[in-house]
């Protein structure tokens, strides 16, 4: 299945949008669109181009787009703000009555652009990467005298507290090392800011519409970070986006962004570019790469397209470097199914190309994305409530647990009384054998026992009915004895029984020790019943193999 990514680069004017899908083999443009912002929307104004299709643009794009970038080109010069201001609001929030605690937030003309995105380009199955305007951000280059990144975050906020023009713990900021090298062992840091609540409002607003971004990088960065990819491109370079009064310089060293400025320009676009990147390469001379060996200064943007020739030559004349119009589709090698489309403006789509390039590459840089305001996926969405059930699955099994170790436990000393009970018998029954496995043994005797036949001969000639008739014979008239049962082997009598008293007991013993055939005769338990008040009892009585005859 194809992986479709949607690049949505957010502008003052509009948003750019391109839908980018990637085969086995090749990546291919599946449609884009320029979505601009209406005083009075109109969702027919914007317009939607596929690469497989022939029809004719309509007037609203790219044509509206170059008419705005004139006008903006011919405004008096109002100044500009300091280098790295953060600005509270942009060209995105100057709407009459609209504050940053409306409904909708600092972001509320982004709406229906937003909307139409969603609706044109489906985002249910696809990858959402999304620009943040530059001039609500704020760079900073910094030397640390460690390059390890758990350090690094670590160290960052309080290096970055007096640089900032709001207090730290109010912004979000990621970073990037250069790579370049140093002499120390430390590293070089391009550090990103914006404020939270602002980029909170961004977020919301994007999701709110459908479009649940996985990525935010700067605006212009990810078409910076794209110039790698350009084929005749060796050395260091600059990137100079130029939008709808504002101006981005990033400065390329070693493959990696080394410094970035962004800047308003409401006066001359050529006097603000020949401004920008005079103050930006001096001061990547100065602080990062003395011989910086710049090779080409790439222009992108929107507004880029409405210099003219003259103008890039005035340029080229100031700075000294050559310049060049940037067009990633025909430029980059990312493997792009050309489009035949002479409707495509490089300007206007490089920013969103360039972000589903790099996010379908998977190439790391400064993402505003992480941390607390990480995407939520559906495992982190449903994170609490799974822990809550684990925390319930968990006491389910503790108390399952201790109830089985409960049961076990009874269960044992169960087991013990009944295994000492047995012994108990056992030993009394059989007191010379030795005790191994007494249920066994017992079971062994008793069966031993059983098959002897009860008028079987024993101990000299005598049979067991001759035992038991001197036994009875020998028990006294007056005396209440019931015998309930009696055991008879080659060696002993054992008779168990219940009479009225513990003194019958012992009169009992005394009449059977006279019986001829028996020898000792002993008490081996004898004891009064609470419920009947009778003395049970149990005599064991020893077999003398002499004898024999009949008693009587």
């Amino acid at each position: 299945m194809a992986r479709r990514i949607l690049g949505l680069d957010i502008r003052s004017d509009g948003v750019a949008a391109v839908l980018l899908s990637s085969g086995l083999r090749d990546r291919e443009v599946d449609a884009w669109a320029f979505l601009p912002i209406a005083d009075e929307p109109d969702p027919g104004s914007a317009r939607l181009k596929s690469a497989e299709s022939d029809a004719s643009a309509s007037e609203a794009g790219v044509d509206n787009a170059a008419a705005s970038s004139e006008s903006v080109i011919t405004e008096p010069d109002k100044g500009e703000p300091e280098d790295g201001k953060l600005a509270a609001k942009t060209d995105l929030n100057e709407v009459p009555g609209q504050t940053e605690d409306s409904p909708s937030g600092p972001w509320r003309r982004l709406r229906r652009p937003l909307m139409d995105a969603a609706r044109h380009f489906s985002p249910e199955d696809t990858a959402c990467a999304v620009s943040f305007p530059a001039m609500n951000v704020s760079f900073r280059n910094l030397r640390l005298p460690f390059s390890t990144p758990s350090k690094i975050i670590r160290i960052l906020p309080f290096e970055l507290e007096p640089l900032l023009p709001a207090p730290v713990d109010s912004m979000m900021v990621d970073f990037q090392t250069l790579g370049l090298p140093s002499p120390d062992g430390g590293a070089e840091i391009l550090a990103a800011a914006v404020d939270r609540e602002l980029l909170a409002d961004f977020i919301g607003l994007l999701t709110n519409t459908g479009l649940e971004p996985h990525t935010i990088r700067v605006s212009g960065y990810a078409t910076a970070m794209s110039l790698n990819l350009v084929h005749d491109t060796t050395g260091n370079t600059v990137l100079v986006e130029i939008r709808k009064n504002q101006i981005t310089a990033y400065i390329l060293a070693g493959g990696k962004v080394g410094m970035a400025r962004s800047m308003r320009h409401p006066g001359s676009t050529v006097q603000a570019v020949t401004r920008m990147l005079t103050q930006t390469l001096t001061a990547f001379e100065e602080n990062l790469i003395p011989d910086a060996g710049i090779e080409n200064i790439f222009l992108s943007g929107p507004l880029s397209a409405c210099l003219k020739d003259e103008d890039i030559a005035h340029l080229e004349q100031r700075i000294g470097l050559p310049f060049r119009r940037l067009d990633l589709r025909r430029e980059v090698r990312a493997g792009l199914t050309p489009i035949k489309d002479e409707d495509w403006s490089p300007g206007q789509m490089d920013g969103a190309l360039a972000l589903a390039l790099m996010e379908m590459d998977g190439r790391p840089g400064l993402n505003f994305r992480k941390g607390d305001f990480a995407r939520k996926t559906a495992w982190s969405a449903q994170k609490p409530l799974f822990l809550r059930l684990g925390v319930y699955a968990l006491l389910i099994a503790l108390f399952f647990g201790a109830d089985a170790l409960i049961r076990h436990r009874m269960a044992a000393g169960k087991i013990a009384e009944l295994k000492g009970r047995t012994e108990a018998v056992f030993r009394s029954l059989f007191p010379d054998t030795r005790i191994k496995a007494p249920l066994h043994q017992m079971k062994t005797a008793l069966d031993e026992l059983r098959s002897e036949p009860a008028g079987a001969d024993f101990s000299g000639g005598n049979r067991m009915i001759d035992l038991l008739d001197m036994v009875s014979r020998s028990v006294p008239v007056d005396l209440e004895v019931d015998i309930t049962r009696m055991l008879i082997n080659e060696k002993q009598v054992l008779i168990t029984g219940e009479t009225d008293t513990m003194t019958s007991v012992d009169r009992l013993q005394g009449e059977l020790s006279g019986i001829p055939l028996f020898g000792q005769v002993e008490i081996v338990t004898a004891k009064t019943d609470p419920k009947t008040q009778k003395a049970d009892f149990k005599l064991k009585a020893d077999l003398k193999r002499a004898a024999g005859g009949d008693p009587s």
